[in-house]
Order: C-alpha cells, then sequence, then structure tokens
C-alpha cells in the first residue's frame, strides 16, 4: 500500500477553502468497498478537520497515477517494491499511451 499527497497543497497553491488530495495505491487483489471508501474519506475529513478528495491509483487511469507519481509527495509505503513496480509502470504506461496518441494526431494532421 502506498498513500500520496498531491494537488494544491503540494503545488503550494492551497487557499483556506482548499481539499486535501490524497491518492491510495492498494495491491492489486485487495478490492475497494464504495461504502467503506466513503467512510474513511469522511473519517480522514473530520480528523484533519478540513475536506478530504480520496482517490485510488490504477493503471485503468494512467494519467492520474502518472500526475500523482510526478508531482505528488508519497507519505507512506508498506511494500517498497510494490509502490516502485506500479511507479515504473505507470510511466511506462503513459509514455506508450502517448506514443500512440501522436500516431493519431500525426494521421489527422496529414489528412488536412
Amino acid at each position: 500500500m502506498g498513500i500520496y499527497l498531491h494537488g494544491s497543497v503540494i503545488k503550494g497553491t492551497a487557499r483556506p477553502d482548499s481539499d486535501l488530495d490524497i491518492a491510495m495505491l492498494l495491491h492489486h487483489k485487495a478490492g475497494v468497498d464504495p461504502r467503506r471508501f466513503i467512510e474513511v474519506s469522511g473519517e480522514l475529513a473530520s480528523c484533519l478537520g478540513l475536506s478530504v478528495h480520496l482517490g485510488i491509483l490504477s493503471l485503468d487511469n494512467v494519467v492520474f497515477a502518472k500526475e500523482v507519481i510526478a508531482h505528488g509527495k508519497q507519505i507512506y509505503c508498506s511494500d517498497r517494491n510494490y509502490c516502485d513496480t506500479f511507479a515504473m509502470y505507470a510511466f511506462s504506461f503513459y509514455a506508450s499511451l502517448n506514443d500512440m496518441r501522436q500516431t493519431i494526431l500525426d494521421g489527422y494532421i496529414k489528412k488536412d
């Protein structure tokens, strides 16, 4: 498991009404119970005294994962190998996505 802070708090652009953006990396075998997810978000908000935006890192949303890993701050990791491997895959998949996207854009531009 890994926990990352990201967003305006990390960028130094937080305002008094800003929320705290937290992303969690769960082991691939761990399921996410939607009710428990909402409960945890509420418990964090209550403990911290501010609004919390809780997200789950997944390779299904590689752009979000890459942004959090590249620009966020990891504050907890229970399995260094798992966290590092996930980061490697996130960056690799993001690079592949950009390559595919560029091929599509190049094809579109040539048609005009």
